[in-house]
């Protein structure tokens, strides 16, 4: 026996070509929140990917480290694709957690005067890198930086905080650390690009000076502290930030 177009088994009553049509219409809601959930997921796999590769290259500029620096010191920087190849590979190094100590000096002693502004840029394209890769890490995996008793977020997101861990923290940490609070980008760049300038300079100032350098160069943080070309420009910059600090608080 066949049955009618519109009718059901056990019924009486006719459905109506209204509710027989709309019962086979798409829902646009639900599909709004399949492509929402698809771009998350999307969203999510690319961010590994690039943990991923970001890893990947981490490991190998640790283990080939002396190499790579080796290389850098007999570069040619007559030829503009040796140069463009030095900026490369000084951009990969500024992402991954190996000092950047040797590649200040290095910018220094290449680039005489420029290799200030050189090394000030690097440091700041690589912090913001790392900090919004850091909290993009932090969204897929729920990281809460909160304990039971102590709220380290709140005792680390002062502008002071930031500003004076910059000397303590080393470079890598410090922007993975941030990536994880709630701090605006903007702030923190402006905070950490104000906190770089004394010791980028010192470091500029150190490799602007040599004859040569060798991977075998080390410097202590405290023989730093000494050199004149930090602890005057940092004096003044500290000043600086209080005083723009207080003025700021003030305003609001």
């Amino acid at each position: 026996m066949v049955e009618v177009v519109g009718t059901a088994p056990t019924s009486a009553m006719v459905i109506t070509k209204f509710v027989y049509r709309h019962s086979w219409k798409t829902n646009n809601l639900y599909i709004s929140c399949r492509i929402k959930n698809l771009k998350k997921f999307m969203k999510k796999k690319l961010v590994l990917l690039f943990l991923m590769i970001f890893l990947l290259i981490s490991i190998l500029l640790f283990i080939y480290k002396d190499q790579i620096i080796n290389f850098l010191l007999n570069l040619d920087f007559n030829s503009d694709y040796l140069k463009t190849l030095y900026f490369i590979i000084v951009f990969f190094y500024f992402l991954s957690p190996l000092p950047i100590t040797l590649i200040l000096l290095l910018n220094g002693f290449f680039f005489k005067e420029y290799g200030f502004f050189i090394s000030m840029f690097q440091i700041v394209l690589g912090s913001i890198i790392i900090k919004n890769l850091s909290k993009q890490l932090s969204s897929i995996l729920q990281i809460n930086l909160r304990l039971k008793r102590i709220n380290i977020q709140k005792l680390s997101n002062n502008n002071y905080s930031i500003f004076l861990s910059r000397f303590i923290v080393p470079y890598f940490i410090h922007n993975i650390y941030y990536g994880l609070t709630k701090i605006d980008l903007r702030s923190f760049i402006f905070i950490i690009f104000i906190a770089e300038i004394p010791m980028t300079y010192a470091f500029n100032q150190i490799g602007k000076s040599f004859y040569e350098v060798s991977s075998n160069f080390s410097i202590s943080l405290y023989s730093l502290f000494k050199d004149i070309n930090f602890y005057i420009p940092f004096l003044i910059i500290f000043v600086l930030f209080i005083i723009t600090n207080y003025l700021y608080k003030k305003k609001k």
